[in-house]
């Protein structure tokens, strides 16, 4: 039972966390460009990671296996970031998360095979549920072509972090949870900026620091932490199926703060689809508890 407590206030905390930081990277986006925001906005928030490393020396991993499994991990986290802010940038937000979110379908689908987490036949049907949502974003589009245009990214982001969920609680299993993200947030950033200066130097150097949102930055990259923290630490400490559903319950904080403040509109398909992607997975996280 507090297992399940602990994954359900993690797993909350995360969401609300995860779909603040979507909703105010998407506000600036366009006018940073997607790697410079990325990069920069986990730049801030492994500021306080480090901090917590301070405070618990991380622990080394146990085996060769283990080693192996971080780097993944922090690989997995590169490419989700890269692939999701790339979609913001590219297409609406009020797309660009829901298909994001079904990561929790990847994650849960990954924690039954590979943790031995079991999925009852209501999950099963939730699953399914945020499923059609996702095609019907994906191959349906009658709200004009930015609305497609980042989909391709948000499904490789969807993928990336799904299997990052899963390989998190592994290394954590060995290492605890504080290193798990530690050593998962360095190797991200580490690729992020590497990846930066040696191919898309244009993007992260694209214009000077005039009118720079500064204060964007650091507060989405706070966002950032506070939402990655109670996810890892949340997966770590609990179940991974549970918290990685709340989690990518995110768009329903996205959604409604795009819809008020960014104006964004979307046809009638596209928000049934989303309707469909979010009402699977709150009804996933009932299910679940």
């Amino acid at each position: 039972m507090i297992i399940e407590l602990l994954s359900v206030a993690y797993g909350i905390l995360s969401m609300i966390s995860f779909g603040l930081s979507d909703f105010l990277s998407k506000r600036v986006v366009e006018g940073v460009g997607y790697y410079r925001l990325v990069t920069y906005t986990q730049l801030v928030a492994l500021v306080p990671v480090i901090l917590l490393a301070a405070l618990y020396t991380p622990t080394l991993p146990s085996s060769p296996k283990t080693i192996v499994l971080v780097i993944a991990s922090g690989m997995c986290s590169f490419s989700a970031l890269f692939f999701f802010y790339r979609g913001l940038e590219a297409g609406k937000a009020s797309i660009i998360t829901p298909v994001f979110s079904a990561y929790a379908i990847v994650a849960i689908l990954l924690s039954f095979a590979v943790l031995g987490e079991v999925l009852s036949p209501s999950q099963i049907a939730c699953i399914t549920m945020t499923l059609i949502g996702v095609v019907t974003i994906t191959v349906r589009s009658d709200s004009g072509e930015q609305s497609n245009a980042g989909i391709p990214y948000a499904v490789g982001a969807m993928f990336s972090a799904g299997v990052g969920a899963v390989l998190i609680r592994l290394v954590a299993d060995d290492v605890g949870e504080i290193t798990s993200l530690f050593f998962n947030r360095v190797i991200a950033v580490l690729a992020l900026v590497v990846v930066g200066a040696l191919f898309l130097r244009s993007h992260l150097l694209s214009t000077g620091l005039g009118g720079f949102p500064v204060k964007s930055i650091v507060l989405i990259g706070l966002t950032e932490f506070v939402a990655i923290f109670t996810f890892v630490v949340g997966i770590s400490v609990g179940m991974v199926s549970l918290v990685a559903t709340l989690s990518s319950a995110s768009p329903a904080v996205t959604v409604i703060l795009a819809q008020t403040f960014l104006r964004e509109k979307l046809g009638k398909v596209h928000k049934l689809a989303v309707l469909a992607v979010i009402a699977g997975i709150l009804l996933l996280s009932v299910a679940s508890t």
